[in-house]
């Protein structure tokens, strides 16, 4: 998204419209680091690669995969532990890569108090953002 106006299979693209549709303000620096940083490592805003979360560029699960998938090293990976607490659903997970004997972990909290989480029924498989 260098450019603001581009054609893609005959129409034209208005970047910033596009980044407005999708809540994103092209004048605030927060968008614009996004931009630097999905720029830098091959990421899509469109797809959600990285979003800000309280104004705050925050890459997603998806956005790593997409990194790890690029690697050529990627070799999975799964979800040890789901589970929720007064504040926050957590999970931990594990991912591996095939050159090391053993996986990365990481445990990845999700607030419940936001819009995204207050989507989330009491019955579903919690999925934790960043996880």
């Amino acid at each position: 998204m260098t450019t603001d106006v581009a054609v893609v299979n005959g129409v034209t693209i208005n970047h910033q419209a596009v980044l407005k549709a999708l809540n994103l303000n092209p004048a605030d620096p927060n968008t614009q680091a996004l931009l630097v940083v999905c720029d830098r490592y091959g990421l899509d805003p469109l797809l959600k690669h990285m979003v800000l979360i309280q104004g705050t560029p925050y890459i997603t699960r998806d956005g790593y995969l997409a990194v790890a998938h690029r690697s050529g090293v990627f070799d999975g990976m799964e979800v040890l532990d789901q589970s929720v607490d007064q504040t926050h659903y957590i999970a931990t997970f594990a991912a591996y890569r095939k050159n090391m004997s053993h996986p990365f972990t990481f445990v990845g909290r999700f607030p419940k108090h936001t819009t995204m989480a207050n989507d989330v029924r009491p019955d579903t498989p919690v999925k934790v953002a960043g996880v």
